[in-house]
């Protein structure tokens, strides 16, 4: 909009000097070299000027930021994506742009330097046409009003020609930019992919929510929402791949909100591509996936991400505001309890620790109220929100940063791996869904992870009040199942030869009790293999 207005601008300009100069020709013909040798000697400085000087660059390090930045949304967008959290992280990008702008002021002194000659050009001019021209005015002839008209022309034009430059300097300013918006905007993204996802999902729970309504109360606790009763379904699902391969077809499923379904089958027989159709990432090649709109999902990768920010927001990444709420804070620290994340919680205690000292506070964290999980309730309720979310480059999170430094590193993998999962059960979504998530683990982890899992869907919600259970929604997970495990699951969706199929009551029972046998063999050979090496 900014360039079309400066282009309106830049023709108004135009015309003026095309009429100022007519008007000197014509009213004194002699004034054809001036005419002409003014506009051509800006002109030849202009070129002269921007291939010779251009406007001072902001040195290197402020660039630093900026790129660093972009670099780590590029490394992490999946885990963004997923925690839809691109919005805020425009809002970031912005904010570092402005100050990127703002260090490189130098702008004002390429401007002096850049169009002073032409306000001393006017001047030059008039003073030469005075000195050639006063005489014929003294000896008449040369009219008063013509020479005092042609010395206005020369300051109009001066002025107009100074106008015309920084209009046509913006133009072209904007054409390198808005080339790149143009190929960036035009690119393939998901968008499309994502609206027909959403709307899918939006007129099908309209219908399911129709038909429930209709149903009768009977069996149905005071609590139940009639919107639970809305199942997760897949309906004649189907996908073939770029090379023509059709990796599965014709699945059929359902599954009630509120329940544990582990995903398994040989490697490559299509359970991450289905958790994907579940997410919305991937697009059947027919069939559909019917997940009802109103229920948060989340989908957490098999690759480990941890953010290069504070522990803090990495573990509540997913709502970054919750940071500020007591209770919010005490699921996180009963969370990493329970999952034995010792060296995640020294930080997190550590960066709380920090944060109230960067308000005034000389408290040291203590063990206040039996809960383990910082200071006392009436303290932390004394503390401004604002405190716990530091803007960027704030003299506290510029401190915090500098006290952390280097925290990521002092995490072993599988401590990463387990934050990794931490971070989407302090999100708590309604539909969670897991691709591999013992793959990173050792057996003894993997339960721990689990037994989280169970919890997350039986109580609907890990760390949560029982007593408020009913209250809330049912809390659906999905995962693919790389070992045998010891935690009961509601469901398990079992790919083969192309098709996938939910087991029988009996066939769950019979692959329960083989999972158990594995795991007493697995124990059994590894305390024999330590015996033998031993």
């Amino acid at each position: 909009a900014g360039g079309i207005s400066e282009v309106s601008s830049l023709l108004e300009t135009l015309g003026k000097l095309v009429m100022l100069n007519s008007f000197a020709i014509s009213s004194n013909p002699d004034m054809t070299w001036a005419v002409v040798t003014m506009p051509v000697v800006m002109i030849f400085w202009s070129l002269l000027r921007d291939s010779q000087y251009v406007c001072s660059k902001p040195p290197e390090p402020s660039k630093k930021p900026i790129l660093n930045f972009v670099s780590e949304i590029c490394d992490n967008y999946s885990i963004i994506a997923y925690y839809f959290q691109r919005p805020a992280m425009n809002e970031k990008f912005a904010t570092r742009v402005t100050t990127f702008n703002d260090n490189s002021i130098p702008e004002e002194v390429y401007k002096m330097n850049s169009e002073f000659f032409f306000d001393w050009l006017a001047p030059l001019f008039v003073g030469l046409y005075i000195a050639f021209y006063s005489p014929l005015v003294l000896s008449e002839d040369l009219p008063l009003g013509t020479f005092l008209a042609t010395i206005s022309v020369f300051r109009e034009v001066s002025a107009n020609f100074v106008d015309g430059y920084r209009g046509l300097k913006k133009v072209v300013s904007c054409f390198e930019p808005l080339v790149d918006l143009t190929v960036f905007l035009n690119r393939r993204t998901d968008v499309p992919l994502l609206k027909r996802f959403v709307n899918q999902r939006v007129e099908e729970t309209k219908t399911r929510r129709r038909e429930i309504m209709t149903m009768p109360q009977m069996g149905m606790k005071e609590a139940d929402f009639r919107t639970d009763l809305i199942p997760i379904r897949l309906e004649n699902i189907g996908l073939t791949l770029n090379n023509g391969h059709q990796l599965f077809q014709n699945i059929n499923l359902a599954v009630s909100q509120g329940k544990l379904v582990a995903l398994t089958g040989l490697a490559g027989s299509g359970k991450s591509r289905l958790l994907n159709m579940l997410a919305g990432d991937v697009e059947p090649s027919f069939g559909r996936v019917l997940v009802p709109s109103h229920l948060r999902f989340l989908l957490v990768t098999h690759q480990v991400f941890v953010m290069a920010t504070t522990p803090l927001q990495n573990l509540f990444f997913g709502d970054p505001s919750a940071v500020a709420e007591f209770e919010e804070r005490h699921r996180m620290f009963w969370i990493l309890d329970k999952l034995k994340m010792s060296s995640v919680r020294n930080l997190a205690e550590q960066e709380i620790s920090l944060l109230q000292e960067a308000y005034g506070l000389d408290d040291e964290i203590s063990q206040h109220g039996g809960c383990g999980c910082g200071p006392c309730h009436e303290e932390e309720e004394s503390l401004p929100a604002d405190l716990w979310m530091p803007e960027d480059g704030s003299r506290a999170a510029v401190e915090i940063r500098r006290k952390l430094a280097g925290w990521r590193s002092s995490l072993s993998f599988q401590e990463k791996a387990k934050l990794h999962v931490a971070r989407a059960l302090i999100m708590n979504p309604e539909i969670l869904i897991l691709e591999k998530p013992l793959m990173n683990l050792d057996e003894a982890e993997s339960e721990l992870v689990m037994t989280m899992l169970r919890e997350f869907v039986s109580n609907r919600g890990v760390a949560m009040p029982t007593s408020s259970r009913e209250l809330r929604r049912p809390r659906t997970c999905f995962f693919t199942a790389e070992r045998p495990t010891t935690t009961s699951v509601d469901a398990v969706w079992e790919f083969e030869n192309g098709r996938c199929v939910e087991l029988s009551a009996e066939e769950l029972k019979d692959s329960k009790k083989s999972a158990d046998s594995e795991m007493v063999s697995t124990r059994i050979s590894k305390a024999l293999s330590l015996n033998i090496v031993s």
